[in-house]
């Protein structure tokens, strides 16, 4: 096994001697008993500007007296990536160690040592680093004798003060390979044309193979204030720890070249980046060195067939069940939208508002604004003053103040906090047309771009209706199994007791009458889901779990159900990167009731609507 740490460079950085040669020299100078090679990659000619490589003078010298140090001319420039790949002709053992990193940088002289001590002792089947993006969280349990893990949505602040994993891997500080972990396949076009930039191709690589890639927090690390936030006049640059100083290059050489090209910060990156990758609870992996092979999975309990629907009696209808909801029969090749707008409400709370990155809170309001209804409709943001449980106050940021100036749909309304029910409360009291259709959703969730159109649509389908597509419970059992209380991403329509707002739920304005604030502030704690139930129970108005005829699944079975990822199904797409202890999970770890009175109440939401 041997040890190479691996860089590239273009001719602009490299004519500028003393300045390149202050990052080899922190290279060459890592304190560690153990041998290894520093490799500079350098291609005979810079593709993007069909300029030659000229070696200078003092790069020759420092080679040919530091037998560390290696000029390796590659005959093909395939860009970024020659950090990582370009040094593959030396490292020829699959357990050879790669650290892969940049050329602008200066580094710590332990870094090297750090990185080893970690992969030996924690990490050898990882990839691992200490910088990048799509932060994921690793949950690990045991099932049928072999260790296995999933991956879910988070997020997180530099300097690390915990290991955590991500899917795309920052080179600038550092990126640790064994040469194993990349086959000859990287070099096809599937991977190779993912992407301009190496972090991407990486990544892309990365997570079709199930190879995890982790970023190390640095052990003596002191100031944890946010890489790039000043507080009291105290913080870091973007940078920390391997980085000791950042080298003053052009700043219109390395990977700008790809962004100018591109006018997108990230260059090219292929449509089909991200489409594979899912986070969440229904996607597992094998923990390292557990393969599917090591598990001996038990003989499976076949599933009794469900007892055959009863039909109602005296019913003429032998299509739907009792307790089916029967839609209106709708043409919808001539289907007239409503002349008045719909409306889309949500609200955020203040962390996730701050957060400003594409995977958050930008994602849900992207998908909103994106929506492909055929006529205007209006977003309203409803954002209070502060927060009520907290008193913290809400700030509102840039990007958000830009997205209202280019999308005069989209309209932020500040308000008082009413607690969750604030996404759709000061909507009603502003709304005055009593047909206007209300829709809705949660701000942690990435939505379909048919979303609103399907629910307006919903709206005519059922009379005097909420409609949504997740319920809790329904009135009569139609599979006597569990999909009779979870209700969502079932192909029936199912009258319920509870609609859940995460999937979104249409209202019409009339469904809420001047009682309501009275019942508010008789039943309501915090969930809106249980309250509003309630309330349309109270005033003889359906509540109705639907699925879209085109995009939710047809699980035949309980057992395709249950391993289906139902949650992410129409008309939601995925879940946002956002912390995990906000939103409803604070009342629920402080023991907080959902309601003042009981409302599973005869009258409220056991009442049976036929």
């Amino acid at each position: 096994m041997s040890i190479f740490i691996s860089l590239t460079t273009v001719p602009e950085r490299l004519a500028v001697w003393p300045t390149f040669s202050r990052c080899i020299q922190s290279l060459l100078d890592q304190k560690t008993d153990r041998p290894y090679k520093v490799v500079v990659n350098i291609p005979q000619i810079y593709k993007n500007r069909d300029l030659p490589y000229v070696i200078p003078n003092g790069l020759t010298e420092l080679a040919s007296n530091n037998n560390k140090l290696i000029i390796n001319r590659i005959e093909q420039d395939r860009g970024p990536i020659e950090k990582v790949v370009g040094c593959f002709n030396l490292a020829t053992n699959p357990e050879d160690i790669i650290i892969a990193l940049d050329d602008d940088q200066v580094y710590y002289d332990d870094m090297m040592e750090y990185i080893l001590t970690r992969q030996e002792t924690k990490y050898p089947y990882s990839v691992i680093g200490f910088r990048g993006d799509t932060i994921i969280e690793k949950r690990e349990f045991e099932q049928n004798g072999v260790k296995k893990y999933i991956l879910l949505n988070a997020h997180a602040y530099f300097p690390l003060k915990n290991d955590i994993h991500a899917a795309v891997p920052g080179h600038w500080h550092s990126v640790t390979y064994k040469h194993k972990f990349i086959q000859d396949d990287f070099f096809t076009d599937k991977y190779m044309g993912v992407a301009a930039s190496d972090d991407h191709k990486i990544s892309y690589y990365l997570r079709d193979k199930g190879i995890d890639y982790v970023m190390l927090a640095w052990d003596k690390e002191t100031d944890f204030i946010p890489v790039n936030y000043m507080a009291s006049g105290q913080g870091k640059p973007s940078h920390h720890y391997p980085i000791k100083e950042q080298l003053g290059y052009d700043a219109e050489t390395g990977f700008n070249v790809f962004r100018r090209m591109t006018k997108d910060h990230l260059g090219f990156i292929r449509k089909d980046f991200t489409e594979k990758w899912q986070f969440d609870c229904d996607h597992w992996y094998y923990e390292p060195p557990f393969t599917a092979a090591d598990e001996k999975k038990p003989e499976p309990v076949k599933q009794p067939d469900p007892e055959p629907v009863k039909v109602a009696e005296n019913s003429d209808n032998k299509t739907y069940p009792d307790g089916d909801a029967i839609p209106n029969n709708l043409d919808l090749n001539s289907f007239q939208f409503p002349t008045i707008p719909p409306i889309i409400s949500l609200t955020t709370i203040p962390s996730r508002l701050a957060a400003d990155y594409d995977a958050g809170i930008k994602s849900c309001i992207n998908s909103l604004i994106s929506q492909v209804y055929p006529g205007p409709y209006y977003i309203h943001f409803n954002i209070p003053l502060q927060l009520k449980s907290t008193g913290e106050e809400y700030v509102i940021p840039q990007w958000l103040s830009d997205i209202t100036k280019l999308n005069p749909n989209f309209l932020i309304f500040r308000t008082d906090d009413f607690g969750p029910i604030t996404k759709f409360y000061p909507t009603v009291q502003r709304t005055d047309n009593p047909e206007t259709i209300i829709v809705v959703c949660d701000d942690d969730l990435v939505y379909h771009p048919e979303m609103l159109k399907e629910q307006v649509i919903n709206q005519s389908r059922f009379d005097n209706s909420a409609v949504g597509y997740d319920g809790l419970t329904c009135w009569k059992p139609i599979y006597n199994d569990v999909r009779d209380h979870y209700i969502t991403a079932i192909r029936k329509n199912f009258k319920v007791k509870i609609l859940q707002h995460y999937k979104t739920i249409s209202y019409k304005r009339k469904f809420v009458k001047e009682d309501f604030q009275a019942f508010m502030d008789e039943y309501y704690n915090w969930n809106d889901d249980i309250l509003m139930s309630a309330y349309l129970g109270k005033h003889d108005i359906k509540r109705i779990s639907t699925y879209s005829e085109k995009y939710t699944p047809d699980y035949k079975t309980l057992q395709e159900w249950q391993a289906g990822n139902g949650a992410i199904t129409f008309p939601v797409i995925k879940n946002t990167s956002h912390e995990g202890n906000e939103g409803c999970t604070v009342y629920r770890q402080k023991g907080i009731p959902h309601f003042k009175k009981n409302p599973y109440l005869p009258e409220l939401i056991e009442k049976y609507i036929p």
